[in-house]
């Protein structure tokens, strides 16, 4: 593997190791979790997540945004820097909510909480 590969959410390089230990610390890897479910029809929903993934890409895009809609998972978008990533997920999240049908409640969640949303892929 490329030694140059891996990267921390400053954009610093790492080695294998440290990428490992960082990957598994939940807190490390969020930047933003929110949920938005239908008032009316509280099974119609849509979660917005943007993680570090600390992967060196060809542009040096470390974030990702991923939108997940009734059950299927998309990456909208990825970034090269935490600040970038913490206002694209706002972003994500604003035209979401334009896109959505009728009257939303928005949750903001704590990363521990990625599981319930996201499952096993999460």
């Amino acid at each position: 593997m490329s030694p140059d590969l891996y990267y921390d959410k400053n954009g610093e390089q790492i080695d294998f190791e440290t990428f490992c230990k960082l990957f598994e610390d939940a807190e490390y890897g969020h930047v933003g979790l929110t949920v938005l479910r239908a008032a009316d029809d509280p099974q119609h929903e849509i979660a917005v997540s943007t993680r570090w993934s600390g992967i060196n890409t060809e542009s040096m895009e470390i974030f990702e945004t991923a939108l997940k809609l009734d059950g299927k998972t998309s990456i909208s978008a990825r970034y090269r820097t935490l600040q970038d990533a913490q206002e694209g997920h706002n972003e994500a999240v604003g035209t979401a909510m334009m896109h959505a049908r009728g009257a939303l409640l928005a949750f903001d969640m704590d990363p521990t909480e990625r599981a319930l949303v996201w499952g096993a892929e999460g």
